[in-house]
């Protein structure tokens, strides 16, 4: 009995981004950097939210609160761009010494 599933090409129905293979590092390490962002946009806005609430709670005379919260809303936006620069120099590096694409954009588009 032959066994067709593992004959099957899957990557382009799928959209796969590593369908039509890759043919750098930076390639692949961009393609994580893409969803990092994503990622990273989550948790963000999960941490502003907490961030924004322990605000509001301790209006009424916590301190320590208010320190904690400013401390991880700050946290929360030097994470994300961490995240964005270093999509950015990879993209620069990506360009300048694999002529994929132009700094910032996908190549092929």
């Amino acid at each position: 009995m032959n066994n067709h599933l593992a004959t099957v090409v899957i990557g382009s129905v799928f959209r796969s981004p590593f369908a039509g293979g890759t043919s750098n590092i930076a390639t692949i390490v961009t393609k994580i950097l893409e969803g990092a962002i994503g990622v990273a946009g989550i948790i963000m806005l999960f941490l502003l939210l907490g961030a924004g609430l322990t605000i509001i709670s301790s209006q009424g005379g916590n301190p320590e609160g208010m320190k904690k919260a400013t401390k991880t809303a700050t946290s929360a936006i030097v994470g994300m761009l961490v995240v964005v620069f270093a999509y950015f120099i990879v993209q620069l590096v990506e360009k300048f010494f694999f002529g994929a694409g132009t700094p910032f954009t996908k190549p092929g588009v």
